[in-house]
């Protein structure tokens, strides 16, 4: 598994949020046990409350074996946002979609994020994000 971090626009410069979005990245990765797969998950974190309508997105390029996670940075829980898309992540990389049904995919997203966020949050971080 290779795993990135991208400012959407290059004139955004990272701060201490990104130093976040990598720990919970990597705490996400091994949670749910996705980093033996050949695969590159690349989140592109954009400096908005939304992006698309939406906190957040997860996109699936079986071809390339690559999964994008975009990220509205000023979103009110963007951390339990990420969480969410990554077992999206994990979802594609186990069965090739999301889900052929599509709420179960988001009822064990919406399951699983603040379980592993509070998980992160309490071995990695004592302030508030």
């Amino acid at each position: 598994m290779i795993l990135t971090l991208e400012k959407y626009t290059l004139e955004d410069t990272f701060g201490t949020s990104s130093e976040l979005v990598r720990s919970m990245s990597e705490f996400f990765t091994e949670e749910l046990n996705i980093g033996h797969y050949d695969a590159m998950i690349n989140v592109i974190l954009h400096d908005e409350i939304k992006v698309e309508g939406l906190d957040g997105y997860c996109e699936w390029d079986p071809k390339d074996k690559l999964i994008e996670i975009n990220l509205a940075m000023k979103g009110p829980e963007w951390g339990v946002t990420l969480a969410h898309e990554f077992v999206h992540a994990k979802q594609n990389l186990e069965y090739g979609i999301a889900s052929n049904n599509i709420v179960l995919s988001e009822q064990e997203a919406y399951d699983m994020e603040f379980l592993l966020y509070y998980r992160w949050k309490k071995e990695y971080y004592s302030g508030t994000i």
